[in-house]
């Protein structure tokens, strides 16, 4: 009814309207018209058609009518638009997803082929021209069933869609999609049949590696030991794997078909269930740590917000859980440890080879002077060596053994010495290369001046000793020397030849002289104090020291009177003069004026000694020389161990340190003072003592010649005791001469055995101390022990011990020190004969 009250017009838009009654006007002359036009629908959409116009004609040939016949075209028409407009993407298209058209005329079963599908496949068209020649490069396998669709769709109009495989120009198979649907004509005869033809190879090929994919990250997802699962927002569970299953305790068909909250509300957990929600409605990640008794491990449980839901993952934390708890132990055991070196006495630095400096502790600060933030990152070698190559042994010998134990000298902030036993320890990175070095020093400074400080009391007790025997053999030689000569000088009288026994007499005087100074620098080894006289010490210094220096120095002593005594050791005492007198004897090596000097003085004298000590007495000894001199930084540094002005070898740089060390052992100080180029002078401050020394010399009177009412009485029987024979053999003929009944012994034993022997007690027995086999003093007091009256006379080429001569048979005897004259001898003889009562 509707279409009754529009006009053609109103069906066709304007735009074509001109070009549709054109075309109907030549369908009415008998044309056929084909022609693409626009209409327009009821809702005034546009629409693009197909039109016919065929023009109808009655039984006379007359046409009466034309037949218009529309096709809808519009998607047609936009595609082919689409296809024009976008032709080389279309292309591309086609290159990519391999998609080409076909079409087959039904009559004759002939092929088209678009160029697009013939440059895919590869194909000559004479090879594919009908559909038998194109039926024939399908696989074998596949031929039934395309050929199949392809005579139902030419049959019977259905379409297909099948895959299949194809071979190409080059005989290759490619996987393909085919599709394919009938073209009806106006009579609803099917005419042809097109479609197209889809290289699904790729496809197929990155689906099955997809699948493989998906296979393996199954597998793998299976395999991780972590429990995995996804959750969609629906609140079931779409994926999990088997270690999931096991952590849950919930079979898998069970996690997939429930709601995950029927699951949590059947194991409440609030803070589970929080951490889910949080995740899937909030999108925040969380996790937690849960133990779960079945399994007594520990889970970290995480969720992860996804597009579609929510991953949770559950990993086994107990063994990292068990590692933070060790990691915490540690960590406090590592901060006890680094409180502990942090707090150690000993200087513990660690440097890296290539940065430098990078631990410092406290006590290395207070070692060296040096804060951490002034020694972070500094070469240890620049700063701890006045020259690193010092250093470089202690560092190639690290580097080859891996450690290095031993004393080091470094230099500390103030540019002091000190001396530290170092033990270093190298440092590896995980691959084993050296990148640096831990190290412990330890200041032994005052241990290695105590050791050498005892290395040396060593060898002053071994000289002490080695002279002590050295002067008794001398003293045995000198002895019956000394004895020869004085007989001899009474003998002579020519006045030329007793001047010449004279003047070897006074040399023998001479060098028993020495050799009594020597023994008594020996007998101070002990370290005992004593009253010391240090008038007499500078005199004994002197005489020493004269005799030794070379010709082209003066040496001078000045000694103030009544110089006061002090307390101390001699030998001590002696040390440190001899050192200092040593000292200047190397500064001056062309020659020049030594002074030895000593005076009185009290504590406030020019301010040298400490306030506290003002109005003390003290005893200054000094040595002065004309020598080189010192510069103010070599005075700064003069006392400190180690350190000397002297060329190397020349000294060990222990003589002024030690020197100190006695000074202050005795209360005293050492100072200096000195001028470049023009000399040096040391002063040795001793304290002064109230006390007064002891002596134990023998009266020289004891020479006195004997009263002659004494000898006319009887002759007097006398044992004389040396292990000497020459010595013996003098004594025994000097006594007989003056009158004596002499009998001979050669050491304590055979000495006891002739007192046992003997018809009547010895007047006196003359004997050595010092022999084999049975000392003096023991073959005395065994005489005295054996109730055998006696009166000694003991000799010594040693001086004797004072806890000896404070034994009963000294007290009542004679000691004479070899060597001595024979009237010194005989004077001893008289005065044990006489009884003097001088010897008690």
């Amino acid at each position: 009814y509707e279409l009754d009250t529009l006009s053609f017009a109103d069906l066709v838009h304007p735009s074509r309207l001109d070009e549709s009654r054109d075309r109907f006007a030549r369908a009415l002359s008998g044309v056929v018209q084909r022609f693409d036009s626009s209409g327009v629908r009821k809702s005034g959409e546009i629409f693009d058609v197909d039109v016919t116009n065929i023009p109808m004609r009655d039984s006379s040939g007359v046409i009466t009518a034309v037949i218009g016949i529309a096709r809808d075209i519009t998607e047609q028409r936009r595609l082919v638009e689409r296809q024009i407009a976008h032709a080389s993407i279309d292309q591309l298209t086609t290159r990519i997803a391999r998609v080409a058209g076909w079409s087959i005329d039904v009559a004759t079963e002939t092929v088209q082929w678009s160029d697009d599908l013939m440059t895919l496949l590869n194909f000559r068209l004479t090879d594919v021209a009908t559909l038998e020649l194109a039926l024939q490069q399908f696989a074998e396998s596949d031929h039934a069933l395309v050929s199949a669709n392809f005579r139902r769709c030419i049959d019977d109009g259905v379409p297909f869609d099948v895959h299949a495989r194809i071979r190409d120009g080059h005989g290759n198979f490619l996987d393909v999609r085919l599709i394919g649907e009938p073209v009806y004509d106006d009579h609803g005869s099917i005419t042809s049949i097109v479609g197209v033809l889809h290289d699904v190879t790729s496809f197929l090929q990155q689906r099955a590696a997809i699948e493989k994919l998906n296979d393996r990250i199954w597998e793998t997802m299976n395999g991780v030991r972590a429990g995995l699962l996804f959750i969609n927002r629906d609140w079931f569970v779409e994926y999990v794997n088997d270690a999931a299953t096991e952590i849950l305790g919930i079979d898998r068909e069970t996690l997939l078909t429930t709601s995950v909250q029927t699951l949590i509300e059947q194991r409440p957990d609030p803070d589970n269930r929080a951490l889910y929600e949080r995740a899937m409605n909030l999108g925040e990640y969380g996790s937690r740590a849960v133990f779960i008794p079945r399994l007594q491990r520990w889970y970290e449980i995480a969720a992860y917000p996804a597009r579609e839901g929510i991953v949770v993952s559950a990993h086994d934390a107990t063994m990292e859980r068990e590692a933070r708890q060790r990691e915490l132990v540690s960590n406090e055991q590592a901060n006890l440890l680094s409180q502990m070196v942090e707090l150690s006495h000993e200087a513990v630095i660690m440097r890296n080879f290539e940065t430098g400096v990078s631990y410092w502790n406290k006590s290395a600060e207070d070692l060296y002077g040096w804060t951490f933030e002034e020694v972070v990152g500094r070469d240890l070698m620049e700063l701890l060596y006045r020259d690193p190559e010092d250093g470089r042994y202690a560092a190639e010998s690290l580097l080859r053994h891996g450690t290095w134990i031993g004393d080091l000298e470094h230099r500390t902030k103030s540019g002091a010495s000190v001396v530290v036993h170092a033990r270093w320890q190298l440092v590896r990175d995980n691959e084993g290369v050296p990148i640096g070095a831990f190290g412990v020093n330890r200041d032994v400074t005052n241990e290695r001046r105590e050791r050498e400080q005892h290395a040396r009391n060593q060898r002053i007790d071994s000289i002490g000793t080695l002279a002590s025997g050295i002067a008794h053999d001398l003293n045995n030689i000198l002895t019956p020397v000394l004895l020869s000569l004085e007989v001899l000088g009474r003998e002579q009288h020519s006045p030329e030849l007793r001047e010449l026994v004279r003047s070897i007499e006074n040399r023998v005087n001479r060098g028993a002289d020495m050799i009594r100074q020597v023994l008594s620098f020996a007998r101070g080894l002990e370290g005992e104090r004593e009253v010391v006289q240090t008038s007499d010490l500078l005199h004994d210094v002197f005489r020493l020291t004269r005799e030794t220096l070379p010709k082209n120095i003066e040496v001078r002593l000045h000694v103030d009177d009544e110089l006061w005594p002090v307390l101390g050791d001699a030998t001590q005492l002696m040390q440190v003069l001899l050192n200092l007198i040593t000292n200047a004897r190397d500064a001056m090596p062309d020659g020049g004026v030594l002074e030895v000097s000593g005076r009185n003085a009290y504590g406030d004298d020019a301010g040298r000694i400490a306030t506290d000590l003002d109005g003390a007495r003290f005893v200054y000894l000094e040595v002065t020389d004309t020598g080189a001199g010192m510069s103010s930084a070599e005075l700064g540094r003069i006392f400190e161990p180690f350190y000397s002005t002297k060329n190397i070898g020349a000294g060990t740089g222990l003589g002024l340190s030690t020197s100190q060390a006695i000074a202050k052992s005795h209360g005293g100080r050492l100072e200096v003072s000195s001028v470049r180029h023009k000399g040096s002078r040391f002063t040795f401050i001793v304290p002064a003592t109230e006390l007064k020394p002891t002596t134990v010399d023998v009266d020289t009177s004891l020479e006195a010649p004997l009263e002659p009412s004494v000898l006319a009485s009887r002759q007097f029987r006398v044992l004389v005791v040396d292990d000497e024979p020459e010595i013996a053999s003098m004594f025994e003929t000097i006594l007989r001469l003056d009158g004596y009944d002499v009998d001979v012994a050669h050491d304590g034993s055979e000495a006891l055995d002739v007192v046992e022997r003997a018809h009547a007690p010895y007047d006196v027995i003359v004997t050595d101390l010092n022999m084999p086999r049975v000392s003096g003093d023991v073959f005395a007091q065994t005489v005295i022990a054996r109730g055998v009256p006696s009166r000694f006379v003991f000799m010594s080429g040693l001086n004797v011990p004072d806890t000896l001569r404070g034994e009963e048979v000294f007290r009542h005897s004679v000691f004479l020190e070899k060597p001595f004259p024979s009237s010194a001898l005989l004077g001893a003889l008289r005065t044990m004969l006489q009884g003097d009562e001088r010897l008690s």
